[in-house]
């Protein structure tokens, strides 16, 4: 997957690397904070945020967007096909 296929879908990845951001921004802060590693409810919370953000750059909806703008409307998933006309 390259750079340009995730940026296809600009909604998805912008609210993917927003999380990223954030999450990583919130861990920088609170160890900057205290001067000591983040508490573990912290921490936790920007791990998800951190992992939720990847999860929505690499989601199946680029590979949607991406077949859709390259003319290919096919199904991949299980040997599905699309409605015959």
């Amino acid at each position: 997957m390259t750079f340009q296929q995730i940026l296809i879908n600009w909604k998805t990845s912008s609210a993917g690397f927003l999380l990223i951001i954030s999450g990583i921004v919130s861990i920088i802060y609170a160890v900057n904070e205290t001067g000591r590693a983040p508490d573990q409810s912290i921490l936790m919370a920007q791990l998800t945020a951190i992992f939720g953000g990847v999860g929505l750059l690499l989601s199946r909806d680029v590979n949607v967007s991406t077949e859709r703008t390259n003319g290919h409307a096919e199904l991949e998933d299980a040997g599905e096909r699309a409605p015959a006309e």
